[in-house]
């Protein structure tokens, strides 16, 4: 999975369509993350009354936003001369 912890994603369909947020989770065995913000539920807690609960978010519907020419891209990667593998915008070709 190419989202990663602390990425700036945007949402690409659903409700929250077009709004911008944090990842605070990955799930990368389910393929869902969560999305700061995102996909908020309302729960009947006994004892506590309705709560608002996060719920995980498809990865497939969230699109990395560069930090450099803030686009929604898609991710790639690259070798950098240290051998580390180094992840990179599509559009511009930086790091990200």
């Amino acid at each position: 999975m190419k989202i990663k912890l602390n990425d700036s994603v945007k949402i690409l369909s659903g409700n929250n369509k077009g709004k911008v947020a944090k990842v605070t989770k990955v799930l990368s065995s389910k393929g869902k993350a969560y999305v700061d913000g995102i996909n908020i539920y309302k729960k009947n807690v006994r004892g506590q009354g309705i709560v608002d609960i996060q719920k995980p978010i498809n990865a497939s519907i969230l699109g990395v936003v560069c930090p450099k020419c803030g686009k929604t891209t898609r991710v790639g990667y690259s070798i950098n001369e240290k051998g580390f593998k180094d992840r990179i915008c599509m559009k511009c070709k930086d790091v990200i």
